[in-house]
């Protein structure tokens, strides 16, 4: 992974120096055994402030199991988690939408206008027109 990260940035490089992305510049690579290190600038700043979050960031029909757990019955259960990160609220949903679309739902734009800047759904505008997730076909009878 930071090896490919080296071989972007080195691309990029043209672009970084002339100002044009606001990305530390890649000055050199680091091996020692299994052990890979990028030497980028050092740049003084800090987090933006936003309300981070756990994130899943691999959300699809096939992580989410029915649990009908909540008060109007529609629980749902996130599982798998290998790739769990901390970042901005709105990433999963981003990330789901296009998923979403494939199995037959909204399209990722329809879908992300029901939804706040935040990830959270809209109250009464998230969940229409969704297929049932009976019928996505990479939801097993064991999910349901």
């Amino acid at each position: 992974m930071h090896r490919q990260e080296a071989k972007v940035l080195a691309d990029l490089d043209p672009l970084i120096l002339a100002g044009h992305l606001p990305v530390p510049r890649l000055r050199g690579t680091a091996e020692h055994g299994p052990w890979f290190a990028l030497v980028v600038d050092d740049v003084d700043g800090r987090q933006p402030v936003v309300p981070w979050r756990d994130l899943h960031a691999d959300i699809r029909a096939d992580n989410l199991l029915l649990t009908g757990e909540s008060a109007a019955g529609d629980g749902v259960m996130v599982v798998d988690w290998p790739h769990a990160c901390r970042g901005a609220a709105f990433v999963d949903l981003v990330a789901f939408a296009p998923c979403v679309a494939m199995q037959g739902g909204p399209a990722p734009a329809e879908l992300l206008a029901r939804s706040r800047a935040d990830g959270t759904p809209v109250p009464g505008r998230a969940g229409r027109g969704y297929p049932p997730l009976a019928s996505c076909p990479a939801v097993n009878a064991a999910q349901l």
